[in-house]
């Protein structure tokens, strides 16, 4: 009899619903010029990891990439691309601390060479606190 209520209360156990964890979902934002196309998140907050991705379409060498504070003095964050085998698309992850101001301003410097030639992109990045 015992044999029976555990294999019925194994099988009941069996027909539930598997758990599912939601995935949080990063709403992000491309920026496109004939040269580049950059993919942030929407909203970025201060000591909080983000990814910065970068696409091109055609093989690049990253020389140099740095995110400089705007809005106040917070100084200059080296930003450290990795490339895939393609050298076409690249992945950073970021953060940046927070200051006194509720929204602070950061521009993203990219520099990279590209059939020779010596590119640059700018782009202002907003982040709240």
């Amino acid at each position: 009899m015992k044999k029976y209520i555990f294999l019925t209360l194994l099988f009941l156990g069996a027909c539930q619903d598997p758990i599912v964890e939601e995935e949080l979902s990063i709403k992000t934002q491309k920026i496109k010029t004939d040269d580049i196309t950059i993919q942030i998140p929407v909203e970025i907050n201060a000591e909080t990891l983000f990814e910065i991705d970068l696409m091109f379409p055609k093989s690049v060498t990253i020389i140099s990439s740095k995110l400089e504070s705007v809005s106040m003095d917070m100084g200059v964050i080296p930003v450290i691309f990795k490339e895939d085998d393609s050298f076409k698309e690249f992945k950073a992850q970021m953060l940046v601390g927070a200051c006194a101001l509720p929204k602070m301003q950061w521009r993203l410097n990219i520099v990279w060479m590209q059939q020779g030639q010596r590119k640059v992109f700018s782009q202002i990045i907003d982040v709240k606190r």
